[in-house]
């Protein structure tokens, strides 16, 4: 069942150096994209990708797995954010993320290639789509649950620890409260241990 607010996160994109597919983009050509692509699909909510890259360009609607919701620069990596959907194939991307799978993303677009692998001016930025190999090894993403009820460690996912405290305390007796405090911490402390 799909959790709500499960987001991924992580690089996006990375320039100026070459990936796996041969392709080096440019910082500069893709600063210009990225605002673009913020201006024109992310801040009017049409910021989609899809599961796998398809073959054609557009974005297929029965085949949206997410919504990208930030990109900001960081040297010369794009740093993104995505809210997984509640579409078929977003719930067959949080499964495999519940279930422990490191996603990649990609990029999508248009644009010339010249023979030594670098991206032209021409470049277009379509969307950033999930992958299982991302051509950028920095590409995998890390899960964040932002219901505040959980968080995901190392493919697992554990109920936010400030909830545990909250239901320790709510359980101790309201009369002379102090007596309790140390024994509910080391409660609390030995649960996140376990």
């Amino acid at each position: 069942q799909l959790i709500k607010s499960c987001y991924i996160t992580g690089p996006f994109i990375v320039t100026e150096e070459k990936n796996k597919n041969g392709r080096v983009y440019k910082k500069d050509t893709m600063l210009k994209e990225v605002e673009s692509f913020i201006n024109t699909k992310i801040s009017k909510n049409r910021a989609a990708g899809e599961l796998n890259h398809p073959e054609s360009p557009s974005i297929n609607l029965e085949r949206i797995s997410h919504y990208i919701t930030e990109l900001s620069c960081q040297d010369n990596i794009f740093m993104g954010k995505a809210k997984i959907a509640s579409t078929p194939m977003g719930l067959v991307a949080q499964t495999l993320i519940k279930d422990g799978y490191q996603l990649g993303v990609s990029t999508r677009g248009l644009g010339s290639v010249s023979d030594d692998g670098e991206v032209g001016d021409d470049f277009k930025l379509i969307t950033v789509d999930l992958v299982s190999d991302p051509s950028c090894h920095q590409a995998l993403m890390e899960a964040l649950y932002e219901n505040k009820n959980y968080f995901l460690k190392n493919g697992e996912i554990f109920e936010e620890p400030t909830k545990k405290l909250e239901e320790s305390f709510s359980k101790m007796p309201k009369k002379d409260a102090e007596g309790y405090l140390v024994e509910a911490v080391r409660q609390f402390i030995h649960s996140l241990r376990g």
